[in-house]
């Protein structure tokens, strides 16, 4: 068995220890973030809400293939922040509810994210959000009506049961169908659905789910205007049952619509069990769940190692016997978690690696609990034959402590507050190679990677973030919301003109988005320098500027009125490109006018 586990200082009246070893070991592959350990409790008052100052937010948005999302718009209690290059966002000295948190992720090509959480007690709250793309695959006749199928969900309109969103007029064109489904017997499903697994049934009691299968949904026309169903209208929604979860399925289940404008799932119909399907119908598309239900209670803990430190980033979940997973999230870096499960009914507790395993680690029986309750300290054994772990201080550019950093390691982020970081990973074969590194995100540069073999402890000593510059191209419209920092492309050339000469230059910078056309956002750049060879450093009037932006089909082009770059600094050696940029741009759709704004460092030919 890789982990011993033990539970200390439950509150429960009865505690049954179960343990199950897992059958393939290989299989294991657990990443622990170890925090700073929290003493000094709060007193926790079952049923109160209440509202806790002083924490701090630190969120990860990827895509699927856990590649930072730059640009993605979060918002917190009318706070708005855009992801950076690596999808970094931070929301610091919040207030947060005791019951009830959410912040909500936009990114245009992208299905909409959401996170709902909260806490009883000052502490620092750790999310990972991956967005899954809108691909506009399939298509049916407006006026007609048609069917369409991905996957496991299937989709069937009726005739003329399709208008325009923003307008209710009749649609009969043809419809463009983006589908994600999302399983929930994978471990994964917490990254990718939309808030947890909280709700408000049909008579507005809390509540928690448990879900036989959830799936995004969203139409367009074919110059991407959003479509919905039209009102007194539905359409058949049917989707297969998972084979792992299929015989604890109901005959007649309830389904469940995500709300954004609270952060909770609201009961909206039913499903019909045909074979191993469920068949329901649909007034309009958002994220919808097929789900059993139970009234709520919140319950929370925090989980320790076996020196008594704050174990992050480990699965924790909390079921009935009845339902497949009811209450399941991450631990915040010191440990901590929060979350609603079934009131009234005995519950098993489990840990698993936030990667997941086929076989998880059962702790055993709690509960039941009438009212909210505080679970206390759970403390796992942790097998140093299975632990590679890292410690280390980071430094800025000043020589002093990094208090705005990111440790990078093995595909996880790590935050950097005081200069100091230690963070472990269980991995059943230890003999693979492991990366980090350290980002200063204030200087956007980052320390040279570092590579570690076999088991902990790792002792790294100092390690310098003010290494190598981050290529990078920020493109900024206030007024319009739009930031992006980082792009996938970019580089600078030196172009002919009409006459031979090389005295042109142009900037480009690119950001591909998740939509079937691959359109995103980019920018182009013309200036003069008058060199032939190579760039000259200081600050030459734009001669051409065009930024396009595409957003939910719908693309935008903004041209130049007049401008000016800078460029602060040319390395021919390294071969890269520095200085930053100011605009005045007209949008070719609206005519009005906008300060576009940036910097740069970017590849040289």
């Amino acid at each position: 068995m890789v982990l011993k586990l033990e539970l200390l200082d439950l509150i429960i009246d009865k505690i049954v220890i179960m343990t199950k070893y897992i059958l393939n070991i290989s299989l294991l592959v657990a990443l622990v973030f170890l925090g700073a350990c929290q003493k000094d409790k709060q007193e926790f008052i079952p049923g109160v809400s209440e509202n806790i100052s002083g924490n701090d937010i630190f969120g990860v948005v990827l895509d699927e293939a856990n590649i930072g999302i730059e640009g993605a718009k979060v918002v917190f209690d009318g706070q708005t922040k855009f992801t950076d290059a690596f999808g970094i966002y931070q929301f610091k000295d919040v207030v947060l509810n005791t019951k009830h948190n959410f912040l909500s992720i936009n990114k245009d090509g992208y299905f909409e994210g959401a996170r709902t959480f909260r806490t009883i007690k000052k502490t620092n709250i750790n999310h990972t959000t991956q967005l899954l793309p809108k691909n506009f695959t399939n298509n049916f006749d407006g006026g007609s009506g048609g069917a369409v199928e991905q996957g496991n969900i299937k989709l069937e309109f009726p005739a003329g049961s399709v208008v325009v969103e923003s307008t209710g007029d009749d649609y009969d064109g043809t419809v463009r169908v983006a589908i994600q489904y999302l399983d929930p017997t994978n471990d994964n499903i917490i990254r990718r659905m939309p808030g947890d697994m909280s709700a408000t049934n049909a008579e507005d009691i809390f509540s928690t789910l448990t879900s036989f299968g959830m799936a995004y949904v969203e139409m367009q026309s074919t110059t991407g205007q959003k479509l919905q169903i039209k009102d007194g209208m539905k359409a058949t929604m049917t989707g297969q049952i998972p084979t792992e979860i299929s015989s604890d399925a109901p005959q007649t289940i309830k389904m469940w619509v995500f709300d954004d404008a609270t952060g909770l799932w609201k009961e909206e119909g039913s499903a019909q069990r045909v074979g191993n399907t469920y068949v329901g119908e649909v007034a309009h598309f958002s994220c919808w769940n097929y789900d059993g239900s139970a009234e709520t209670i919140i319950a929370c803990g925090r989980i320790l190692d076996q020196k008594g430190n704050g174990v992050g980033g480990v699965h924790v979940w909390i079921a009935t016997p009845a339902f497949f997973a009811v209450g399941h999230g991450n631990t915040n870096p010191d440990g901590t978690f929060c979350g609603a499960v079934t009131k009234g009914e005995i519950l098993t507790l489990e840990i698993r690696g936030i990667d997941g395993c086929e076989e998880p680690i059962f702790l055993g029986e709690i509960g039941p609990f009438d009212m909210d309750v505080d679970l206390g300290d759970i403390t796992i054994v942790i097998d140093d034959a299975v632990n590679i772990q890292i410690s280390g201080t980071a430094i800025n550019c000043d020589g002093g402590p990094l208090t705005n950093g990111v440790l990078i390691f093995h595909n996880h982020h790590l935050q950097i507050t005081d200069g100091t970081f230690e963070a472990s990973i269980i991995q059943c074969d230890p003999s693979q190679d492991f990366k980090a590194r350290v980002v200063d995100l204030d200087a956007l540069k980052e320390s040279e990677e570092i590579i570690v073999t076999g088991v902990g402890p790792h002792m790294l000593g100092e390690v310098d973030a003010c290494g190598d510059e981050i290529f990078i191209m920020t493109m900024n419209i206030d007024d319009l919301d739009i930031h992006f920092e980082g792009l996938l492309e970019l580089f600078a050339s030196e172009n002919s003109d009409s006459t031979g000469t090389q005295t042109l230059k142009s900037l480009f910078g690119f950001y591909q988005g998740g939509n079937p056309n691959g359109k995103g956002s980019g920018i182009h750049m013309q200036y003069d320098d008058l060199e032939s060879m190579g760039f000259a450093t200081g600050p030459f009037p734009l001669t051409y500027l065009n930024f396009n932006q595409w957003s939910q089909g719908n693309e935008d082009s903004y041209d130049l009125v007049n401008g000016e770059v800078t460029i602060t600094q040319y390395n021919e050696a390294n071969m890269f490109l520095k200085g930053n940029y100011t605009a005045l741009v007209k949008s070719k759709s609206t005519d009005l006018e906008y300060t576009l704004y940036g910097k740069f460092k970017l590849n040289t030919p």
